[in-house]
């Protein structure tokens, strides 16, 4: 069970990443950022570059 939570987690992150870089390139921007507040006490950034 732990195994199948982790690969949709890893599923969820890698869509999420997709969905961002074509935002990017749709838009002409160089950076976004995920932020994801469901770390408590920490707080989870993911930075994308195009």
């Amino acid at each position: 069970m732990r195994l199948k939570s982790i690969l949709s987690m890893w599923l969820v992150y890698a869509i999420q990443g997709a969905m961002i870089l074509h935002y990017l390139k749709a838009t002409g921007l160089r950076l976004g950022l995920i932020i994801n507040f469901g770390h408590y006490p920490k707080v989870e950034i993911q930075r994308f570059v195009r």
